[in-house]
């Protein structure tokens, strides 16, 4: 590759991240964050900052940061990753911004919901609805690391109150009541100690925006 062909796709990117920045700083979202790495105030956002636009930059073109849509997504996807402190969750709101600037429909995209759901899960939750969407669970397969895992059955419940699973008795009572002969592989069998203190079989479900989540954050 020629100089000055390097020398032209740098200059674009460098116009891309500058437009960027201009989305960011100027979006209420975001702005307060961009105001503060630019002053210099927090060197870990420094670091995210850099890293975030490192990585969106690799994705971006001319006509998707003309997309409404699109710049005021990126504005909460920009504020959210800066003040995230898990880096595997850093890495899960990658995956999001991924998914997001290919959807076509940005406007119906769950964007706000997704970036709720990573805050409130923990890294053990997402271990474990990764392994029910897998199925791993079925007919006792893979009861044993349930205690490598210190999956309680609270950590059900949270999934289920964050509308990701469906766990026993509400998998028949859900409008979200999945057909198991279509969907062999997104549900478990479960025996665990319940929140009374006895052991019961408990059936455990992704609903189809469980299956999503599970698909954004992994990259899937």
């Amino acid at each position: 590759m020629s100089k000055n062909n390097t020398g032209a796709r740098a200059k674009a990117s460098g116009i891309l991240t500058g437009a960027v920045g201009g989305i960011l700083s100027c979006n209420p979202v975001s702005g307060f964050c961009w105001s503060i790495w630019k002053e210099g105030q927090d060197a870990k956002w420094k670091y995210r900052v850099e890293e975030f636009m490192d990585y969106v930059s690799k994705g971006l073109s001319a006509d998707l940061l003309k997309d409404e849509q699109f710049q005021d997504g990126l504005a909460h996807l920009f504020k959210a990753f800066v003040q995230q402190r898990h880096k595997e969750k850093r890495e899960y709101i990658k995956n999001i911004f991924t998914h997001f600037s290919y959807a076509n429909d940005k406007a119906n995209f769950e964007l706000e919901r997704l970036i709720d759901i990573v805050e409130k899960i923990s890294i053990n939750q997402v271990m474990i609805l990764a392994r029910i969407y897998n199925g791993d669970f079925l007919s006792g397969k893979g009861i044993q690391e349930l205690e490598i895992l210190g999956m309680q059955y609270c950590d059900l419940k949270t999934l289920e109150n964050l509308g990701i699973v469906l766990v026993g008795e509400s998998v028949i009572n859900s409008q979200e009541q999945p057909n198991f002969s279509f969907n062999p592989g997104h549900h478990s069998h479960i025996f665990i100690k319940t929140e009374n203190g006895s052991f019961a079989w408990k059936n455990i479900v992704t609903t189809p925006f469980g299956e999503q989540f599970i698909q954004y954050i992994q990259n899937l």
